[in-house]
Order: C-alpha cells, then sequence, then structure tokens
C-alpha cells in the first residue's frame, strides 16, 4: 500500500496510476467489521476491472477539530490505523489534513476539486450512513447525482449488523466504556489494543515483588472503564506476547 499525503492547499492533477480509481471515503476509525466489508468490497472490484484501489481519509479527524470542546477520543491512533489498512489489499492511502477552510468546502466543492480533479474515480464505494461537505450536508444522493455530472459510479455498501447490533464506531466506544467486552472484539473483528511507549515509573511494583510496565498513550486514544483486566503484552519486532494483568 502506497501513503499519499496531501499538502493541505494542495488540490493536485490526477496521477495515471489513480485514474479510473475504485475510491472510498471516509474516517475509519478503529477499521471495525463495517469498514472492513467496506474496504473488501473496494479492493475485490479494483481487481475485478484492474484498477487501483484508494482508501480517501482525513487528519486530523473532523471532530476533533471542529469540536475539541468535546474531546473526541479515538479508537485507534493514526499509526495503528495505517498499519491495519496496510493488510487489507489497499494500493493507495490517501491522507487529507483537514484544516479550517477544507471543512467550509461545500459538498459539490469536495467532490470537484479535491476527488474528480485529483483521482477521476471510476467507481465510488461507500457507506450506508456517509455524508460529506460542509455540516454534513452531502447525502448518497446527492454523491449519486454528482456521479452523474463527474462520470462515475456510485455503490452504497449496506450495514453491518453482529450479535444484534449494527457495527459503528460509536457502538464500539460506548461498549469499551460500559465494559460489554464480549461486545468489543465481536465488532472489531480482532481484541481490543493499546500502543504507548514504556516509560519509568516510581518502581513500587518492584519492591512488593511484582514488577510493572507504565505506559504513555497518546491522550487521544480511548481508554477503558476504570477495572483489572487480564491482557497480552506485545513486543514490537520480536512479536513476543506477555500474559499480565493491567489497570
Amino acid at each position: 500500500m502506497q501513503l499519499i499525503t496531501l499538502n493541505k492547499n494542495d488540490l493536485g492533477t490526477t496521477s495515471h496510476s489513480l485514474r479510473g480509481a475504485i475510491l472510498t471515503i471516509g474516517n475509519f476509525d478503529g477499521i471495525h467489521l463495517g469498514h472492513r466489508q467496506l474496504i473488501s468490497t473496494v479492493v475485490q472490484c479494483a481487481r475485478e476491472k484492474d484498477k487501483a484501489s484508494v482508501l480517501y481519509t482525513f487528519s486530523p479527524h473532523p471532530t476533533q477539530f471542529l469540536f475539541p470542546e468535546k474531546r473526541h477520543k479515538l479508537l485507534s491512533s493514526v499509526e495503528k490505523t495505517r498499519e491495519v489498512l496496510s493488510t487489507t489489499g489497499l494500493d493507495y492511502l490517501i491522507v487529507k489534513p483537514f484544516t479550517s477552510a477544507f471543512s467550509k468546502l461545500s459538498p459539490e466543492q469536495f467532490i470537484e476539486k479535491d476527488i474528480v480533479k485529483f483521482i477521476q474515480p471510476s467507481l465510488i464505494i461507500v457507506g450506508y450512513n456517509f455524508r460529506f461537505g460542509v455540516g454534513h450536508s452531502g447525502t448518497t444522493r446527492m454523491l449519486k447525482q454528482l456521479g452523474k455530472r463527474y462520470g462515475f459510479n456510485l455503490r452504497v455498501v449496506p450495514p453491518v449488523e453482529k450479535k444484534g447490533v449494527t457495527v459503528s464506531s460509536s457502538v464500539i466506544k460506548k461498549a469499551i466504556l460500559s465494559g460489554k467486552w464480549d461486545l468489543v472484539p465481536a465488532l472489531l473483528g480482532r481484541p481490543f489494543s493499546i500502543r504507548g511507549l514504556v516509560v519509568k515509573g516510581e518502581g513500587r511494583g518492584r519492591k512488593l515483588g511484582f514488577p510493572t510496565i507504565n505506559l504513555s498513550v497518546d491522550k487521544d486514544i480511548l481508554l477503558p472503564m476504570n477495572g483489572v483486566y487480564t491482557a497480552k503484552i506485545v513486543k514490537t519486532l520480536i512479536f513476543f506476547y506477555y500474559f499480565c494483568c493491567i489497570n
């Protein structure tokens, strides 16, 4: 998977390798089962049509930028998201800086200037609840009409149901915060994980005969409710597992 990070003012011109691409657009926080079905559809369709598969996303998360007072938390870091996406078979990951000017683009302006001019997709595939443009004013119905104007088709992927709920990042976050740990991995499609750097603590655990590890975690990442959990520690590079308790 090739990463393309756009300049905040870059509208660019269509690359030959992107022209006619099969494209999806969104935030993709957590890369849960719903996201995976959407991405799988993009990749499969691109292979059938011998086109590039492309995922177009934003950084920072729009809610974090527009409403900092909400302290919006993420299921996974940017690095973890890119790591997971690299295993999906996508050809390109395009990251667009989310800025004040960008947030004010109308749905038509976004599609014309940032999507059609730069990518010229032949097909856009989005989720059932996809919205775009200033104030989330763009709908899939509007996107279909824009496709007729700019020469791309649209496919809308239905929601994924699991354990009686519709899979979404918000549902997974609520499950984490309420301690529903049978539901979280079922909706994510993998165990929930937190990545951090080991930092020096006060050494209290060693004095008690139980050495501990202190993790410094990105402030934007959602943490579980207070409690004691069984877990696995994965040491990067050597991929060695340690069983542990975490609180």
